[in-house]
């Protein structure tokens, strides 16, 4: 009986334990997310794609216009 008791008291600090590492480890994968993903200034999107081609000179400001017009 004794053991019984001392059992209970084991698994709800396994409990706990699994419950923090839990939170742990999306609380990494949330970080790593933030960190590897999306950086800021990264232009993927067409405008974006369009502003740089613009300020390298590849397009004319009435291509720009036109696309920028297309594109909205």
């Amino acid at each position: 009986m004794w053991w019984d008791h001392m059992g209970w008291g084991w698994m709800w600090f396994g409990g706990i334990l699994s419950f923090i590492l839990l939170i742990v480890f999306v609380l990494i994968v949330i970080w790593a997310i933030k960190r590897f993903g999306e950086h800021p200034g990264d232009n993927t999107d067409a405008i974006g794609i369009l502003r740089e081609r613009y300020a390298r000179g590849e397009v004319t400001k009435e291509e720009f216009d036109r696309i920028k017009k297309d594109l909205s």
